[in-house]
């Protein structure tokens, strides 16, 4: 598939995505689709107003975490994406993510120097693993679920910990759902 723009992301960007792979690899998950997203399509999204004209936005999994992007070109004459910030806002009301990037924006140098997304994959990586079983699933899951899964389900723990976040919540509604009936 052919890229009409290349992502990259300023260090602070980095760092909020390091955050992310500790505490959310589903959302983490979600945002890399969005970036390889934004590669074939770079004004996706919707343009931001008042002070922060000429950037744009796209919401991302529960619609509570944003990413915030411009689209510059480059001296070559290419479309570049330059991920400004990637954080998350809780309520959609909430303006803390605005207020980040405007912050950036005036402590950051003019000039930052930035990492395309492969760089900042194997970055990643070296945090923690994107999808390898690294880390047990069974960690990102409350425990009152895993023993929900096990006890009620009769579902063996290794197969629990294998199993996606999403999964594991599916099993446990089509349980309740079937209770109502």
């Amino acid at each position: 598939m052919k890229k009409s723009a290349e992502v990259r992301f300023i260090d602070a960007a980095i760092e909020d995505l390091e955050g992310l792979t500790k505490k959310n690899l589903h959302l983490l998950r979600s945002l890399m689709k969005k970036f390889l997203y934004m590669e074939r399509n770079p004004m996706v999204g919707e343009p931001l107003l008042g002070d922060l004209i000429g950037w744009r936005k796209i919401k991302v999994g529960d619609r509570h975490w944003r990413i915030i992007w411009r689209v510059i070109i480059d001296s070559d004459g290419h479309q570049v994406i330059e991920v400004a910030e990637i954080w998350a806002i809780g309520a959609r009301s909430d303006n803390e993510i605005y207020r980040e990037v405007r912050t950036r924006l005036k402590t950051l140098p003019k000039n930052q120097n930035t990492k395309s997304l492969e760089e900042v994959v194997v970055i990643l990586s070296k945090v923690d693993s994107l999808g390898s079983d690294k880390k047990s699933t069974q960690e990102e899951l409350p425990q009152w679920l895993v023993e929900k899964l096990s006890k009620i389900l009769k579902l063996p723990i290794e197969k629990i910990q294998k199993m996606e976040p999403q999964k594991a919540i599916s099993l446990w509604e089509e349980h309740i759902s079937k209770l109502k009936k």
